[in-house]
């Protein structure tokens, strides 16, 4: 009997070991399948390659379109206006006076993102005292924002800084509408000493109608923002420091559909459930028409603005509002926001431009025609060379890159004076 049941117990410890044996074998063979199609997952969302250096220039007069090659996330940028006209001179022999040169501006590392289209645009010299054309580069069929009356300046870092006024009710906007944008992102660098809004959705320009998804600045220095969805509002607030305290901030505002986030310098501050109300509009900054328990002292926003950015279909996670914050200026502010997607509407977008030379006046019958005056700063004006007037009551301005926008000579009798050069745009990359 007892040598039976040890028969039976050994039986089972057999038995025992082989189905250990297939669940090894079986599980050893899915993990190396999900491994395997890991890897391959991998594999295929790996980064293309940058393309070999190479160049392209555009001299040609108008408009042409460059799409960024694969792999390729910044370039060398060279640009110059067309240069300004000489003014016609006088049978009895007084002159035209000279064209100014137009302006160059070189921007190194302008970060652009591969698969996207560019405008390369070439500015036409002048003729007979007429202004030379810009020349510019920037993304094609970009959503453009429309500034306020007030001044903007090119601050230290690359970012053009809006100045919003509250008591000339500032505001500006994104021309293009959104419907119903449930998930998205919003960034801005504020800096204010007044209770505020700094931005809504609204249904309408001028902002009225309908207005939900606010970001703004209460009474206490806290920053808060909230969405309406019709029934019931959800709010997401600051508690920690005053933030009206003339330094420059950054907050992101966002959402998945589902919950709203608030960060402030890197930091997510709070979040909880909710949804912004359906309807179409356009996101508009420096105004808002906040809820009485928001506690804002001024619908108009007064303060400065920098790097705003806003995504409708993305809602930012607790790293890339690190990165981004962590982003010391402009290039690398927009490197990581290309990184993130190709489709933000942005306060100051990415785009280079070089005015062109302005005409020399005309002569008269015993006077000769006044010099023309320099051409304007480029965009970015820190990286930019303005150009010169021109030399004497006849002599063009001199190029400042490789003859192109020259100024013309003024003409010194009955005969036209010459065109001016034509401007252009120099794309390279390493």
């Amino acid at each position: 009997m007892n040598q039976v049941v040890i028969w039976v117990i050994v039986g089972l410890i057999f038995l025992l070991g082989v189905v250990g044996f297939l669940i090894f074998v079986s599980y050893k063979d899915h993990s190396s399948s999900s491994s395997s199609a890991s890897s391959s997952s991998a594999s295929s969302k790996k980064k293309a390659s940058p393309p070999s250096p190479g160049q392209i220039t555009y001299s040609s007069p108008g408009d042409h379109v460059w799409t960024c090659p694969d792999g390729l996330t910044s370039v060398d940028v060279k640009v110059v206006g067309g240069g300004g006209g000489g003014g016609s001179g006088w049978s009895t022999g007084e002159c035209g006076g000279g064209g100014s040169a137009a302006t160059y501006v070189h921007l190194k590392s302008m970060p652009v993102i591969p698969g996207t289209s560019y405008v390369a645009s070439v500015g036409k010299g002048g003729s007979a005292g007429e202004n030379g054309q810009s020349s510019g580069f920037y993304v094609k069929d970009k959503t453009t924002f429309v500034p306020p009356t007030s001044r903007s300046y090119l601050d230290s870092d690359g970012f053009t800084v809006f100045n919003f006024n509250a008591i000339t009710l500032d505001y500006g906007f994104f021309n293009r509408g959104v419907d119903n944008p449930t998930t998205f992102s919003v960034c801005a660098w504020f800096k204010s000493t007044s209770s505020s809004g700094i931005l809504e959705f609204s249904s309408i320009i001028p902002p009225s109608g309908s207005y939900d998804r606010i970001l703004c600045l209460s009474k206490n220095g806290k920053v808060k923002a909230g969405v309406n969805g019709g029934t019931s509002t959800s709010v997401v607030s600051t508690a920690d420091a005053n933030y009206l305290d003339g330094k420059w901030h950054f907050a992101v505002f966002t959402a998945n559909g589902s919950s709203i986030y608030l960060y402030v310098d890197g930091a997510l501050k709070d979040s909880t459930s909710g949804v912004g109300g359906n309807y179409s509009g356009h996101w508009i900054l420096g105004v808002t028409n906040p809820w009485n328990f928001l506690d804002v002292s001024n619908d108009y926003y007064t303060g400065l603005l920098k790097g705003v950015a806003i995504s409708n279909d993305v809602c930012l996670t607790a790293h890339q509002v690190s990165e981004l914050y962590g982003a010391s200026d402009f290039v690398k502010f927009q490197s990581v926001l290309n990184g993130i997607s190709s489709d933000w509407f942005q306060m100051d977008n990415p785009k280079v431009l070089a005015p062109g030379g302005s005409g020399g006046g005309n002569a008269g019958t015993e006077s000769p025609g006044s010099r023309a005056v320099p051409s304007l700063p480029g965009i970015p004006s820190a990286a930019s060379v303005e150009g010169s007037a021109g030399n004497g009551n006849s002599t063009g301005g001199s190029s400042l890159y490789e003859n192109y926008g020259a100024g013309a000579n003024g003409s010194c009798s009955s005969s036209p004076p010459s065109k001016a050069a034509d401007g252009v745009v120099i794309i390279s990359w390493n």
